[in-house]
């Protein structure tokens, strides 16, 4: 087998382009798995941060009653949950059932707050219910079997145009340089190519035709 590889080109270029397609995809997608999901959770992070800044100045000088109105609205467009209270009484607002496993680690802002008609004081804490890194992070390891079967079809197939775009035409050289080793002058590389497959496959038609004319002086001569 490595005989049959060494002494194919075709197959070594195959081999060398599909490796190297391959590596690089994962590669790739590698980095979108690692740093994707963190730079979403940076970005979700500071947008909560932000949200949670604008709401902490909108409770200032607001009633009771407009102020936990507007504590559930935030609620509901930033999917986190709410703690009002004080020492007498706490309100809580959303689903704290969801984030019971996971308040040391939820993302949490905390303000003191004071209402228009009462002045006592009350603490009010916010904290973010989104997962939204983990579960990316979750989604792109499901599609990592899909990924890898796309990355191959996609690596071998490119991998096959390549030999073949690169190959055919030195083997077709290799072929006309073994007619030459014969004598025999009787062909043309026909390609319109203007690299450097293109000039030696030029430089080699030149060749032959000045050959074939000293050969033809040559046996002229002799037969005179």
């Amino acid at each position: 087998m490595r005989k049959k590889i060494s002494n194919s080109l075709s197959t070594k270029v195959f081999l060398w382009v599909f490796t190297a397609l391959t590596l690089c995809s994962i590669l790739i997608y590698g980095i979108v798995l690692v740093f994707v999901p963190q730079s979403y959770q940076l970005t979700g992070s500071k947008q909560f941060e932000t949200n949670a800044g604008a709401l902490f100045s909108a409770l200032e000088n607001k009633s009771y009653e407009d102020g936990t109105t507007l504590i559930t609205n935030f609620c509901i467009e930033n999917n986190a949950v709410a703690v009002l209270g004080n020492e007498k009484n706490s309100v809580t607002f959303g689903d704290f059932e969801a984030i019971v496993d996971d308040l040391s680690t939820a993302q949490t802002y905390t303000t003191d707050v004071t209402f228009s008609e009462d002045k006592a004081s009350y603490t009010l804490s916010v904290i973010s219910l989104s997962k939204t890194a983990s579960e990316l992070f979750s989604l792109l390891l499901r599609f990592i079997p899909l990924v890898l079967t796309v990355i191959l079809l996609l690596s071998a197939l490119s991998a096959l145009i390549c030999s073949r775009v690169i190959v055919a035409p030195i083997a077709k050289i290799s072929q006309i340089s073994k007619r030459m080793t014969e004598l025999d002058m009787t062909w043309r590389c026909d390609t319109d190519r203007k690299d450097e497959i293109g000039v030696l496959s030029s430089s080699l038609n030149t060749m032959a035709a000045r050959l074939q004319s000293t050969m033809e002086e040559l046996e002229t001569a002799n037969q005179q």
